[in-house]
């Protein structure tokens, strides 16, 4: 389906902390030679794990799709990196170094990925907008000086409202020059920067499904670190099963019951917070328009058929009231017929939200659109 103005192809390209695969590895495909295979590494990139799970591959054959797979994942990090440089590469850091000096000559997947932003921040009215990295640095700053006060059993700073918002007047697409003849990124403001965390690994992932669907393997699942995209059905036939993390325990609260390729992929609270010296506990999701942490969910889930769309998707919509976020979903049903657009809300059991489709899991509120009716088990 389109996006960005353009009909796009498929983009080609262990346990999860977000979401966990949490189907039987035991089942060989039958009438051949083939066996399921799973294998992870935790250094490949993004600061997180990736994993290929239950894949359907020839046991000679899996340690090279598997190497090249997590190249692959690797060589996405150093793209899009935006705090190491690389030798040899313009990554996204280079174009944020360069903010107000000059354009920089980049690779075609960091346009492509630039591109897909720009349609996304449209998409969700600017919920989801990487133009902000000013101000996602300004919070990774105090973050990381607070876990180290919270190691010291003492309270982190806290940004005063001015500093957050001058950061925020940093951003906007109007500022950020694509030159597609040329493969520059330019951006004119000085001070300003790209922040990709919310669609990076999503593009990623998307990339390397796409090119082991190119390769013939219908079959398993792509997990980079919580992003988890099915390929396609299940050998035995059985439907998958991907739990959702527990925002307040662990393992997964409820789980996901799906048949046929779909990504799932989670935003939540608990991952990337420290607590403040005023007791407050400040997470890593900032909503655009308070320019401050969203409060309102635990977690928020996308269920659809692209990685990188769900990434973002599920931001956006972390940030947005039940009423906007399912108003977007509906949009973009009517938009991509027989595409599933389908989310999970996690908020605390004592929320005064009233919704018809919804439970009750340890003391935690799940509501849910009406197309994971039948497809959720606790």
């Amino acid at each position: 389906y389109n996006l960005h103005g353009m009909k796009l192809k498929v983009l080609l390209g262990a346990l999860g902390m977000e979401i966990l695969l949490v189907s039987c590895m035991q089942d060989p495909a039958e009438g051949n030679d083939k066996q399921l295979y799973s294998q992870s590494c935790s250094d490949c990139g993004f600061d997180t794990f990736f994993a290929l799970q239950q894949m359907d591959v020839h046991r000679d054959a899996f340690p090279d799709v598997f190497q090249e797979a997590s190249s692959m994942f690797r060589h996405y990090n150093d793209l899009f990196d935006i705090y190491h440089s690389y030798e040899g590469i313009n990554n996204l850091k280079t174009v944020n170094d360069m903010a107000g000096i000059r354009p920089v000559e980049v690779d075609p997947e960091i346009i492509d990925l630039l591109k897909t932003a720009e349609y996304c921040c449209e998409l969700t009215d600017g919920k989801m907008d990487v133009t902000m990295g000013a101000l996602l640095q300004v919070w990774h700053a105090y973050r990381e000086e607070g876990l180290e006060a919270n190691a010291a059993g003492n309270g982190g700073a806290v940004p005063e409202t001015e500093e957050l918002k001058t950061a925020a007047s940093l951003s906007g697409w109007d500022h950020v020059i694509i030159d597609e003849e040329k493969q520059t990124v330019y951006l004119t403001e000085p001070g300003m920067s790209l922040d990709i965390g919310a669609l990076a690994k999503g593009y990623a992932v998307e990339r390397i499904a796409g090119y082991l669907l190119e390769e013939g393997y219908g079959s398993g699942a792509v997990n980079g670190g919580g992003n988890t995209r099915i390929l396609g059905p299940r050998v035995n036939g059985r439907p998958w099963r991907i739990g959702i993390q527990d925002p307040r325990g662990e393992g997964a609260i409820v789980t996901i019951l799906w048949e046929d390729a779909v990504s799932v992929v989670t935003s939540g609270d608990y991952e990337r917070f420290y607590t403040g010296t005023d007791g407050r506990v400040y997470h890593h999701i900032i909503d655009p328009v308070t320019c401050e942490p969203a409060r309102t969910y635990h977690s928020v889930t996308i269920i659809t058929e692209r990685s990188d769309l769900a990434d973002a998707l599920s931001t956006a919509l972390f940030t947005m009231t039940l009423e906007e976020g399912n108003a977007l979903l509906e949009t973009l049903r009517n938009e991509y017929p027989g595409i599933p657009f389908e989310a999970v809300w996690i908020m605390d059991g004592s929320s005064d939200v009233s919704a018809v489709h919804s439970m009750t899991v340890n003391r935690q509120l799940i509501i849910y659109t009406e197309g994971l009716e039948g497809k959720l088990a606790e």
